[in-house]
């Protein structure tokens, strides 16, 4: 995924995320990427790629499991 200009990277990693999620690429369960892999593979900051993390946890996308890590939900 590249980012494109003009429009927020957060929303674009986002939609990117949740349409993972809803297609099936992604599915329940499975461990979401650290932050720190996805701000690495994105050249984003890992500040943006922690907003995006809090958006998908409070839409209803992943869920933080302390000692297991970040992980796919059902969807919201």
């Amino acid at each position: 995924m590249a980012i494109q200009p003009g429009e927020s990277p957060v929303k674009q990693v986002v939609f990117a995320a949740s349409k993972a999620i809803l297609a099936g690429v992604l599915r329940a369960g499975d461990a979401f990427p650290s932050v720190r892999e996805i701000s690495e593979e994105l050249k984003l900051h890992p500040n943006t790629v922690q907003k995006v993390v809090q958006e998908l946890v409070r839409e209803g996308f992943l869920v933080v499991r302390p000692g297991v890590g970040t992980v796919v939900t059902q969807g919201p």
